[in-house]
């Protein structure tokens, strides 16, 4: 497994997950029809490919996979087993303040729905949403929510 898997995973999960894309679209009146690869500055991205996401490949570090907080590398160095983040931004027009707060309430819960279907993107161990922070309409009419999905997955030398 590997960082890029896990995040191609999410990628295919947020445009192709039936359930997730129906929650979009109750949410928003549309869901996005657009995943962004790469952190692109909001004043870049074109009016007309709104709502869309944004992914970016977050930190990563070394960690046990274990309950136990064991080892991360295995004997013979033949695995070793890490955790890392995407970064995911939903960025969207709406005009009226009180609907985008409502907006951005529901989410958390959208988003934590797909990964409890999905605990395994791209093959890896598991796979949670970790946080989230709305930008509470600083950039209004435009949209910005921020979440963190977290995975955990070994890498093998061969």
């Amino acid at each position: 497994m590997s960082a890029q898997a896990f995040a191609d995973a999410v990628a295919m999960l947020i445009m192709g997950d039936a359930a997730f894309l129906a929650d979009m679209a109750a949410i928003l009146g549309t869901a996005p029809s657009i995943v962004l690869r790469g952190n692109a500055p909001v004043a870049q991205i074109p009016v007309g490919q709104f709502p869309c996401w944004v992914l970016e490949q977050g930190e990563g570090t070394a960690a046990s996979l274990s309950n136990d907080g064991g080892a991360f590398l295995t004997i013979g160095g033949a695995e070793q087993q890490f955790e890392s983040d995407i970064s995911l931004a939903l960025v969207w027009k709406e005009q009226d303040r009180e609907a985008a707060a409502q907006q951005r309430e529901k989410l958390p819960a959208a988003l934590a729905r797909l990964m409890l279907r999905n605990p395994q993107p791209g093959g890896i161990a598991c796979a949670w949403l970790q946080d989230w922070s709305p930008d509470r309409g600083v950039n209004h009419p435009t949209q910005i929510w921020v979440a963190t999905l977290r995975g955990q997955y070994a890498i093998t030398a061969a």
